[in-house]
């Protein structure tokens, strides 16, 4: 049972992205805009959830399974509406408030199929089948102890992700809470635990050439990547537009992937990401092949670096997917995306979120939630997160987790400066 701390930050997360998707559902429903992403559908293989919940749902990895889920139509037109709003490899979102479950999957398959009654009259039904991974973070075996089938229980609420992130982001918020792997993780961010970085300098000796002697680094840039090679938890660099963040990350990233590092690059734009991408190939080209960037359509990505892009049709087996994705050490991805099957069961030792004070927290822990550590580069007083419920605000939804660390813990933060700024004045003042 979750109960104390744990409660309470779950309870407060939980109310605040209710007002946020209550505040868009009204605005959507005032332009007139009919919600059709939204759907009750009922679950084709029950019996063989039950069953798959009392064999492994305390198997570690979690294992799949694929659920079968139909909607009756009277026309074709209609199924043909339902399931354009999915293509395979969506991530979705299944709630079923009697059994007390929130799953995530993606869409593996969708058809239609035509049935004629006795009486003559015909209706169609629309399938869709989702693999999910199914633990006790996200549904309560108690309840499945007592089921009693019966109909109500075999409709579920679906919702695609790509229209609406609540269902994800709920979903990184209990991975936090209930799973007892992240407990390190909930002491640094629930809890405020002071983060540990590793004093013996020795250790870092190797690298040292890589960014102290780099032609263009100042002493804050310098300090920065140190710190963020030290740090055994986590660090923050705050740095205004100008002051060499981008520069810091790029290099950041090349020598964690010297140290054999597997890292998660994420943030809350596609744009962010490409940009530091695009950077560091065009710096360290014989690197590229090191790479992987994850989007669900690869006309999201810049064009430059789209060759990087995970595209499944290129693979003709299961087993060429897995050695393809075990050779990458970099996997890029935006936070709302982290939950993308391909990332499924893979830990990394480092994250590194750019923009991060523009993410709300729970966006943010989607890719936290799978490394080790984690380093947040950002500026609260430029950018933050976008929240439309004026409630919601004021209940303080719009402090992202990178300005609540930096007010809990000011030693885990490495400020830029505008060193190289004030270098120009001088010499424009001295020619």
């Amino acid at each position: 049972m979750i109960t104390g701390a744990k409660k309470e930050y779950l309870q407060k997360w939980f109310n605040l992205l209710h007002l946020e998707e209550a505040y868009e559902r009204e605005l959507y429903s005032t332009n007139g805009k009919e919600d059709s992403a939204l759907e009750m559908i009922e679950l084709e293989n029950f019996d063989e959830l039950r069953e798959h919940v009392k064999q492994n749902l305390k198997q570690e990895p979690p294992k799949a399974i694929v659920l079968k889920f139909s909607k009756n139509f009277e026309d074709k037109d209609s199924v043909h509406g339902f399931l354009d709003n999915f293509k395979p490899m969506d991530y979705v979102g299944l709630t079923q408030s009697s059994l007390s479950c929130t799953l995530r999957g993606n869409v593996v398959e969708k058809r239609m199929k035509k049935i004629k009654q006795e009486d003559g009259k015909k209706y169609f039904l629309a399938y869709i089948c989702i693999r999910c991974y199914i633990n006790e973070a996200n549904i309560n075996p108690e309840k499945f102890d007592l089921i009693d089938l019966n109909d109500t229980q075999t409709f579920w609420k679906l919702e695609n992700k790509r229209k609406n992130f609540f269902p994800l982001m709920r979903g990184n918020l209990l991975e936090l809470i209930v799973n007892p792997d992240y407990q390190r993780l909930y002491e640094l961010i629930v809890e405020n635990r002071i983060p540990q970085f590793d004093e013996d300098l020795e250790k870092f000796k190797p690298f040292e050439t890589l960014y102290k002697k780099k032609r263009g680094s100042n002493a804050d840039q310098i300090n920065a990547i140190q710190r963020c090679l030290q740090t055994k938890d986590y660090n923050i660099v705050l740095g205004m537009p100008g002051t060499g963040k981008t520069y810091v990350i790029v290099l950041l990233i090349r020598i964690l992937l010297d140290r054999g590092d597997r890292i998660i690059l994420s943030s809350y734009t596609h744009s962010a990401i490409d940009g530091i991408l695009k950077r560091f190939v065009e710096k360290y080209p014989t690197y590229r092949d090191k790479l992987l960037r994850i989007a669900s359509n690869a006309n999201q990505v810049d064009e430059s670096i789209r060759d990087i892009v995970y595209q499944k049709k290129n693979f003709k087996s299961i087993g060429a997917i897995s050695s393809y994705l075990d050779s990458k050490q970099l996997f890029a991805v935006t936070c709302l995306a982290s939950a993308n099957i391909i990332l499924s069961n893979r830990k990394f030792d480092t994250c590194i979120i750019d923009e991060a004070s523009q993410a709300l927290e729970p966006a943010a822990l989607g890719p936290i939630n799978l490394a080790q550590k984690f380093i947040l580069f950002g500026d609260h007083h430029q950018l933050q997160p976008l929240v439309k419920s004026k409630e919601a605000q004021e209940r303080g939804m719009q402090v992202s987790l990178f300005e609540r660390l930096i007010n809990k813990n000011p030693s885990a933060v490495s400020t830029l400066s505008y060193q190289v700024f004030f270098q120009l004045i001088s010499f424009s003042k001295n020619p």
